[in-house]
């Protein structure tokens, strides 16, 4: 028996049957997928003998989403992954129907982009975020080709996560421009304006009520609050206070560029990379302060005793330090990290998500903040520190929440005191894109040291 569709699911069906192709701006977690499995059901395919075919574009992480609403749906899902021989084998397939592809896999397999190879009905590009840069080599390959596929489809619930300029090159992959410039450098130039003290653009006056107005007339907008199904989150800090000798060599490094006499810097992001992983217990791969790891384990045995929790890294040495002393203290805990392969993620998520591990560490860059991946099994997420990116955090609290959920939600920061780590809490809470970032981070930094 085939599931039902959430109200709000089933009011996009109008949008879906106007629009040949179709954007769904829909934030996580209100079930994009299982929209685009019903409507591309209805449609009729290029040839009847092979049946419909359909490519799938998304992250890695977002393989076992799709692969479990695809079965939920009598549909097989077939991956285009392993070797070169292999995916040409998968691909020349004649009774397979859904491909699914991570976002990198178009660099090893440029014939899904061959009509001589396959002809697709229909190409859908999942977190259509990765083509908002027209200069990236993947935005070029994807605007470049299937202008004559039938049926072309993005979805993602922040389609700007940094700047209105990013929405050209995603609704160029449908219409093959946006608010009639078929070309980015003419949009920008047209719509936007340098800034004044800076190397970003702005928009010109009128600008963005014109993006709102075109956007909502050719796309389809869905916040988790339209829908009815926002979450109460209650979020926690855990201050931790850092040791003399600890909050020296972080005074140095901040003071100075400096971790001794003979490690140093010039360079602002360095230093800032080297003070975040000194507020993990850091310093040069070293464990040098373990209260983060002492804070962890007495949550996840004291007050999360039982539950099943998220824990989020910035970086990988404190997360194989956590899953060691995890083990040690009988945890049961399972990572994700840039080294584990797709299919193992995939598996490590579905052991997850069957209650055969307690914690679940992930690296939280791996997946843009863990795209695709349904962590909704839990209601708890540790932040062993945030990450500087807008987007991989507003992603990453987002794996927890599922629609038809009525629990509230708790985030937990494990912050070190007066250190980076409350200047990125702040300037993320204040919604800050990476591209204004830097600069804030900078003044919460002086104003800190002030105080």
């Amino acid at each position: 028996m085939k599931r039902r569709c959430w109200l709000h699911q089933f009011n996009t069906f109008p949008y879906t049957r106007t629009h040949r192709h179709f954007a769904l701006f829909m934030e996580m977690r209100l079930g994009k997928n299982l929209v685009v499995i019903r409507r591309v059901a209805l449609y009729k395919p290029l040839s009847k003998r092979q049946g419909i075919k359909v490519l799938v574009v998304c992250p890695s992480s977002a393989f076992l989403g799709w692969s479990d609403d695809l079965k939920l749906e009598g549909i097989r899902p077939n991956y285009l992954t392993g070797s070169r021989a292999e995916r040409l084998e998968v691909l020349g397939d004649n009774d397979a129907n859904w491909f699914l592809i991570n976002k990198e896999g178009w660099k090893y397999l440029p014939e899904i982009a061959d009509p001589s190879y396959i002809n697709w009905d229909v190409v859908c590009v999942d977190e259509s975020t990765c083509i908002r840069n027209p200069q990236a080599k993947i935005t070029k390959f994807f605007l470049k080709n299937f202008r004559d596929v039938p049926h072309r489809i993005i979805l993602t619930g922040t389609p700007n996560p940094e700047s209105h300029l990013e929405f050209w090159s995603q609704m160029a992959f449908l219409d093959g421009g946006f608010l009639g410039c078929k070309n980015y450098w003419d949009f920008r130039a047209k719509y936007f304006e340098p800034e004044p003290f800076g190397f970003g653009w702005v928009p010109k006056p009128g600008t963005l009520s014109l993006i709102n107005v075109a956007l909502k007339k050719r796309c389809y907008i869905l916040k988790r609050t339209d829908a009815g199904v926002e979450k109460h989150v209650v979020p926690e800090k855990r201050v931790i206070e850092m040791p003399k000798h600890i909050r020296e060599l972080y005074d140095k490094i901040e003071n100075e560029y400096a971790i001794s006499d003979t490690v140093s810097t010039k360079w602002a992001i360095t230093k800032h990379t080297w003070l975040r992983q000194l507020c993990c217990g850091f310093c040069e791969d070293k464990l040098v302060w373990d209260a983060k790891v002492q804070e962890l384990k007495e949550l996840l045995t004291g007050e999360l005793a039982g539950e099943q929790v998220v824990v989020w890294f910035p970086f990988n040495p404190p997360l194989f330090e956590c899953e060691h002393q995890l083990r040690e203290a009988k945890i049961s805990c399972a990572v994700i990290w840039g080294g584990v392969e797709v299919q193992q993620r995939m598996e490590i998520t579905r052991q997850f998500r069957l209650k055969n591990y307690r914690v679940l560490l992930i690296q939280v860059a791996v997946g843009d903040g863990g795209q695709g991946l349904d962590l909704s099994c839990c209601d708890t997420a540790i932040y062993y520190g945030e990450p500087d990116s807008r987007l991989h955090s507003d992603q990453s609290k987002d794996r927890i929440i599922k629609a038809d959920k009525d629990t509230s939600l708790l985030h937990i920061f494990l912050m070190a005191k007066n250190t980076v780590d409350e200047d990125v809490h702040e300037a993320l809470a204040e919604k800050r894109s990476n591209s204004n970032m830097a600069t804030r981070l900078k003044e919460l930094a002086m104003k800190r040291r002030a105080s």
